[in-house]
């Protein structure tokens, strides 16, 4: 009797702890937490990034692919194209995560102001020691419909920009200094942080507004105008904000006023009188130049005319492109800032010193072998254009 009792205990109690754990399964996946199922989510897609700058093939589990929905949930359940969404939140500084400090999630509304989901933002830090901005998309049943780097007001970066300017205006520059980030504080100690602000009289705000932000690799630069107390006009200046571990941080801040306008404004210092008397011989001897080009060309075949047009046209044609090359490299080819000006730096140098070899190869094989050769390789470079990635 008494064994059949302990059986039909032991029966029991296995029962029971059966349910517990079932109960405890159920339970823990049903009330987690949005900040939960990203982190969840985000340590699954970090650990599939490859090793090499390439973006490889990766395959997640069930469980993860469960927590996703939408053109989201096809994507990463493709091998391939789960590999280059985690390249590209690599390249967006999200990947590999090490940490993340998760913000109060925010409604994502309609046209017609209806819920239809929610947006989480974060602060993340990378195994480097980088640190990045992270945005998760939920849709209404509480899903992931998205992974992206969050954008600008959505950390409310004008909010801390703000913060940071009223303390300026109330005085409180070493409350600014210390809350700043580590890399002004390394650079400037508080001495010479506010002989800057005074030098740029940040000491004399008494009102400002903020306009146009740009985003770059690691934070954000937000343009903004200041009227100062000792003078009449708004004074255009600049604010750095970059990512840190919990939250954005101060890396700069000053007057954009160029030295023209500071010599016009009477606020000039040595260096901007030394600037501008260089500028003044610049324009002199561009002028002069200008004027012994047109005394040379005088009475010469319009040959001539057509060719000095093309060489000024030729080196418009190149500065314009020099604008557009940082961008594309950044923009276009994920770049980071200091990769691009690496690349543009020797590609330039490159260029100078091709320029002189041609010149000599001109020389040797005669004019018009140099034209057929020249015209040969552009044909060549034209015709492989369209197969370039």
């Amino acid at each position: 009797m008494l064994s059949k009792n302990t059986q039909s205990f032991a029966t029991m109690r296995g029962l029971c702890t059966a349910i517990v754990l079932i109960s405890s399964v159920l339970t823990s996946s049903a009330f987690a937490s949005p900040s939960d199922n990203a982190t969840s989510l985000l340590k699954a897609l970090s650990s599939q990034v490859s090793s090499t700058a390439t973006p490889i093939d990766a395959k997640l589990s069930a469980e993860v692919l469960a927590s996703t929905t939408g053109e989201f949930k096809e994507k990463i359940s493709d091998p391939s194209a789960a590999g280059e969404v985690i390249h590209k939140l690599r390249r967006a500084t999200i990947m590999p995560m090490k940490s993340v400090h998760w913000r109060t999630a925010t409604e994502i509304k309609d046209d017609k102001d209806a819920v239809t989901g929610q947006l989480l933002t974060g602060y993340v830090t990378i195994n480097d020691g980088r640190h990045g901005l992270v945005a998760v998309e939920f849709d209404a049943e509480g899903k992931i419909s998205n992974v992206r780097r969050a954008k600008f007001d959505e950390v409310n970066g004008r909010d801390v920009a703000d913060q940071i300017l009223k303390k300026l205006k109330a005085g409180q520059v070493e409350a600014i200094w210390s809350e700043a980030a580590d890399e002004l504080r390394k650079r400037r100690d508080l001495n010479a942080f506010q002989t800057e602000l005074n030098n740029d009289k940040f000491n004399e705000i008494e009102s400002f507004s903020f306009g146009k932000h740009t985003d770059f690799e690691g934070g954000f630069r937000l343009n903004g105008t200041m009227h100062q107390k000792s003078l009449d006009a708004d004074t255009p200046f600049y604010i750095v904000l970059v990512n840190d571990s919990a939250g954005l941080k101060m890396l700069d801040i000053q007057s954009t006023t160029s030295f023209v306008q500071r010599v016009m404004m009477g606020t000039a210092d040595t260096l901007d009188i030394s600037l501008l008397v260089i500028a003044l011989g610049l324009l002199l001897g561009f002028l002069y130049i200008i004027f012994s080009y047109s005394r040379g060309l005088k009475g010469s075949p319009k040959e001539l005319y057509i060719l000095f047009f093309t060489k000024v046209t030729e080196y418009s044609a190149y500065g314009a492109a020099q604008l557009c090359f940082m961008f594309y490299l950044r923009e276009d080819l994920g770049m980071s800032d200091i990769g691009a000006g690496s690349y543009y730096s020797v590609w330039s140098t490159g260029l100078t010193l091709l320029t002189m070899l041609v010149g000599a190869f001109c020389d040797a094989i005669g004019v018009k072998r140099t034209l057929l050769v020249g015209s040969f390789a552009l044909l060549v470079s034209r015709a492989i254009m369209p197969f370039s990635e």
